[in-house]
């Protein structure tokens, strides 16, 4: 075809020697690499899913229903996989629907049927999405933004949390998936590392009864390879956000190679839903900015967070960590986020504490995140701050007078003192 076929064409039939053939067809775009065409008055369904480029040629899983009386390949259909690069698989397809379906040539030719919906399904690839006016598109919506229980979240782009091992950050993880889920938004967890038993006693520890219906994939390829069987799953189940742990190990090969990170997050676009993807850190002395290996997981993903234990706080009972806000490509930067799971007997909770006093995490907090935790209960002199903070004071009022969160104000004795502005004090 000479223009990029619509979401749904309506044509009418070029066979007109067949009459099952005669009327209107259709053809549509279901979603990236499935399309579907129809004949009404044959009761002909033909669907191509999972269509992928192997050795340069175009493979898909190709399923055929044909509801004319006495036909074989009634309801669930034939399916199997299909070369549509091969003009011998048209005709070796062709001769089997003809006698599955039991129709003769004068009645329904499937040999220029199946030519038609192939050249469709050839130029729709090619085709591609076709270009837009950008002012015309609908604009982004911050509000589409997800805040779980005080945890940040993208509802259409990838969140990366890195951190060392002992974080439980697999176990948050699931904690927010849940959540998730129960305020409506369906969840799937596809898990590279553990098994489904372990996190079923998580879910348990962390909701007792009331366990959310979270769904739960065991994946043991690249996701690039399980990519097909995933969108299955999005799709049947109305899966809205994902959660992959972990990217080391869904990578399919060393987190280091910049194309296998390049061909992840391409698989995982495939999506069109928010995902938080769990990594490790790497050993070098700025490993708490970026998750471990390229620095194209960092590049691709829109917000990562870098989530550090406290030894000091935690114990066998009890784990006490921070999260910093490394990158975002969306908005600004967000504060610190401290939380606190506590295991008692066969329940955790978790609790949002505050991360300024959380032991080891002020070294790795700005100035301005440090004074904004200081004065949260209300105004403080600046000689008072930089004794607390360790910060000299000619620092504190920089800080303060190009941030406009904070009121920086004189009293009647002359001390100056500084208060948050969004509370007026």
């Amino acid at each position: 075809m000479s223009r990029p076929l619509r979401d749904r064409d309506v044509f009418p039939s070029d066979v007109d020697e067949n009459w099952l053939a005669k009327g209107p067809k259709t053809f549509e775009t279901l979603d990236e690499g499935r399309y579907r065409y129809t004949i009404e008055q044959a009761g002909i369904v033909i669907d191509v899913d999972r269509l992928r480029r192997e050795h340069g040629e175009l493979i898909g899983e190709l399923t055929v229903r044909c509801e004319i009386a006495g036909s074989r390949i009634r309801e669930n259909g034939t399916t199997a996989d299909f070369n549509f690069s091969s003009l011998q698989a048209r005709q070796t397809r062709a001769k089997y629907l003809r006698e599955r379906a039991r129709t003769k040539d004068e009645e329904l030719d499937w040999n220029t049927v199946l030519e038609d919906f192939i050249q469709r399904v050839h130029a729709a690839e090619r085709a591609g999405q076709p270009a837009v006016v950008l002012r015309e598109l609908e604009p982004a919506d911050r509000e589409d933004d997800l805040v779980i229980d005080g945890f940040p979240l993208m509802r259409r782009h990838p969140t990366i949390w890195f951190a060392d091992g002992g974080t439980s950050k697999s176990f948050l993880a699931l904690y927010v998936g849940g959540l998730l889920h129960a305020h409506g938004t369906r969840t799937l967890y596809a898990d590279w590392e553990f098994d489904g038993r372990d996190h079923r006693t998580r879910l348990g520890q962390l909701f007792g009864a009331e366990m959310p219906d979270i769904k739960y994939v065991r994946c043991d390829k690249p996701l690039v390879d399980e990519c097909d069987r995933l969108q299955r799953i999005i799709r049947e189940e109305h899966i809205g956000f994902i959660i992959i742990d972990s990217i080391a190990v869904a990578c399919g090969g060393a987190p280091e190679s910049a194309e296998l990170a390049n061909r992840f997050m391409l698989a995982l676009r495939r999506f069109r839903i928010g995902s938080l993807l769990i990594a490790h850190v790497n050993r070098s002395e700025t490993g708490d900015q970026k998750p471990f290996g390229s620095t194209y997981w960092s590049n691709n993903a829109r917000s990562t967070w870098f989530i550090q234990r406290s030894d000091e706080a935690s114990d066998e009972h009890r784990v006490v960590a921070t999260m910093f806000h490394r990158k975002v490509n969306i908005g600004c930067k967000r504060n610190p986020i401290g939380y606190e799971i506590a295991f008692e007997g066969n329940r955790a909770h978790v609790n949002r504490i505050d991360p300024s006093v959380v032991p080891g995490a002020a070294e790795r907090m700005t100035i301005a995140q440090r004074i904004r935790a200081a004065v949260k209960s209300g105004r403080r002199p600046v000689a008072e701050l930089a004794q607390e903070l360790g910060i000299d004071a000619e620092s504190i009022r920089t800080t303060v007078k190009r941030n406009k969160q904070f009121t920086y104000l004189m009293d009647a004795s002359g001390v100056f003192h500084i208060g948050n502005a969004e509370r007026g004090r």
